[in-house]
Order: structure tokens, then C-alpha cells, then sequence
């Protein structure tokens, strides 16, 4: 496993000139921030299939499953060579690697949403994906997906870097010597964030855990990434997280004096209320669990989820 998460991205984002026009859509976010802590693994299948830059413009026309790619001017039907392409491209190592997709907006092959498509009767509609992102999300379910107008909404960015980095340390997991103690050891470190995203979630891999010895290991070690990656697709809400920060104090309460519990419960109201960032109480729980050497907690996923300065 590399020492950072892979993460798939449309060309185009990085800077290269491969939209239809040629025009540049760098997203300096991707470039100058990001880039410092994840490996880009670059894809345009527009380009890699074949129909170079600049190129026409195209359009899905028919369902939303299995529509044609027309290019608008001439009426080319570019249907095989893209499916083509997509095929051979989503059966390659290196997509396999990936803990995560940034997809371009709007693109008729790499969007996520609302890509129009044009139906029988003429109308068109913002139902769509893009061929291959819809390929891709079906051939690799587990892998987290956003694209770039999604990255610019901060809740919407951390939700996917929490999932992005929940499934790279699975898949740090599945590359080591996968033992039902390993997998333990992996419940037990993800305890607080599980039950920030879905308490049922959490209970249901800990009933999973407990029944370890029905189960090889590899098979239990798939099955929990299923539920895992499901438990982290939910959305945290703050009383989520406040619950899950009071349940971490306690472990504090017999090294901190009556006045530090005090402010630290006054920090938790505050953010449960909305008048300060996440970011406070996890960084005083954290700085208390690391003075006083508090393993437990040090050890939390929730405490440490993804780099500091991706919380920004």
C-alpha cells in the first residue's frame, strides 16, 4: 500500500488541456492542497479513448442506464468506443488502488449528477449520469465518489475525505495479514467514529466482530468494509457528535480537574449549538488524551481521521 491514499480525478481538474474546447479547468484545490497528501491517478476517458482535443461537443440521448453518446454538429455515434474504453479501463490495476473518485461536473462521461439527457420525445431532462463515472460507481461500489462542485461545499468535503481515508486504512487492512485480531483491533480504533456517522451501524459490525469465529477471516474482513463504508456513507449530525465527544471525556474525567471538565463540556455545548467548529472539542480531547497518554483515545480514528490541515 502507498503511504497515501490514491484517489482518481478527471484531467481536466489537474490542469491538463483535455475539455472538449481545450480550455483549462484547474481546480487549485486539487492542485495546490490536496496534492500534498493523496496520489492522483489522472483519467480522461474522452482523450484516452481516442477522440482528442479539441473534439465536438456530445450528448446522451435515450435512458439514463444505457443512453448514446452523439457529438451535436456532425451526429457521430460514439457509443462503442467509449463503452469500449470504459470496460477495459475499469478492469485496470490502477483503478483498482483507488480509495476515492473526484469526477468533473457536468462532463457527459465523469458527471455525478444531474447530467441532462435528451428523451425520445425531445425533451431533456437532469436525470443523468456521465457513462463512465456511472460505470465506474457500478463496477467499484464501496470506493467514495464526489466531484469537484461538491469539494467547495466544506461539509460536503470533509464527509468525503472521512470516507476516503475510512476505506484506505481498510484497504491497509486487506493488504496486511488479515487475522480476526486485526480485525478487532480495527473495530475497536473506529469505535467513536462508527457511532458518529450511524450508531445502528456500529452495533451491527459489533455483532459481526463478536461472531468472528463463524467466519474466515478474509471473508469477515469483506464483509465488515461493506458495512464499514455503508455506516460512513450516512451523514453525522452535531447531536451525533456530541454524544460520541461526551462519551470520549469520560475517559478523561480522573485526569482532569473539576474546572477542565467544566470548559470541556462548555466547548461541547457550544459546538452542539453551532457556535463553533467540530475542530475545537476534537483538538482539546485530543491534546488532553496525548498529556495525560490516554491510549485509548489516542488510538481513536475519530480523533485523527484524515490530516489536520484538510479540516480548514
Amino acid at each position: 500500500m502507498n503511504e497515501k491514499p490514491k484517489i482518481g480525478v478527471s484531467a481536466c481538474l489537474l490542469g491538463q488541456p483535455f475539455r472538449h474546447n481545450g480550455d483549462p479547468a484547474e481546480d487549485q484545490f486539487l492542485t495546490n492542497t490536496l496534492s500534498k497528501y493523496v496520489d492522483w491517478v489522472s483519467v480522461c476517458p474522452e482523450v484516452e479513448a481516442g477522440l482528442g482535443t479539441p473534439r465536438e461537443p456530445m450528448e446522451l440521448i435515450g435512458t439514463p442506464l444505457n443512453p448514446t453518446i452523439i457529438s451535436k454538429q456532425t451526429r457521430t455515434n460514439h457509443t462503442k468506443t467509449l463503452k469500449t474504453y470504459t470496460d477495459e479501463k475499469l478492469n485496470s490495476r490502477e483503478l483498482e488502488s483507488l480509495s476515492g473518485y473526484v469526477f468533473k461536473t457536468k462532463s457527459i462521461t465523469c458527471g455525478i449528477n444531474h447530467i441532462p439527457i435528451t428523451q425520445e420525445n425531445g425533451s431533456i431532462e437532469s436525470i443523468g449520469m456521465g457513462v463512465f463515472s456511472r460505470a465506474f460507481k457500478s463496477k467499484y461500489p464501496l470506493i467514495p465518489v464526489t466531484d469537484e462542485r461538491d469539494l467547495h461545499n466544506r461539509a460536503l468535503r470533509l464527509h468525503f475525505f472521512e470516507q476516503v481515508f475510512c476505506y484506505y486504512r481498510w484497504k491497509k487492512l486487506m493488504h496486511s495479514r488479515v487475522t480476526k485480531g486485526s480485525i478487532v483491533g480495527f473495530h475497536t480504533r473506529h469505535k467513536y467514529l462508527l457511532m458518529a456517522y450511524s450508531p445502528k451501524h456500529y452495533q451491527s459490525l459489533g455483532q459481526l466482530v463478536a461472531k468472528s469465529q463463524d467466519y474466515d477471516a478474509t471473508a469477515l474482513a469483506y464483509e465488515y468494509g461493506e458495512e464499514l463504508m455503508a455506516a460512513v456513507r450516512e451523514k453525522p449530525t452535531p447531536r451525533k457528535h456530541a454524544n460520541v465527544l461526551y462519551h470520549m471525556v469520560g475517559h478523561l474525567t480522573e485526569c482532569l480537574e473539576k474546572d477542565e471538565r467544566t470548559d470541556l463540556h462548555d466547548i461541547i455545548t457550544q459546538f452542539h449549538r453551532g457556535a463553533i467548529p467540530l475542530q475545537e472539542p476534537i483538538q482539546r480531547i485530543r491534546h488532553y488524551a496525548r498529556t495525560f497518554h490516554v491510549d485509548y483515545l489516542c488510538t481513536q480514528a475519530y480523533l485523527n481521521p484524515y490530516p489536520d490541515a484538510l479540516m480548514k
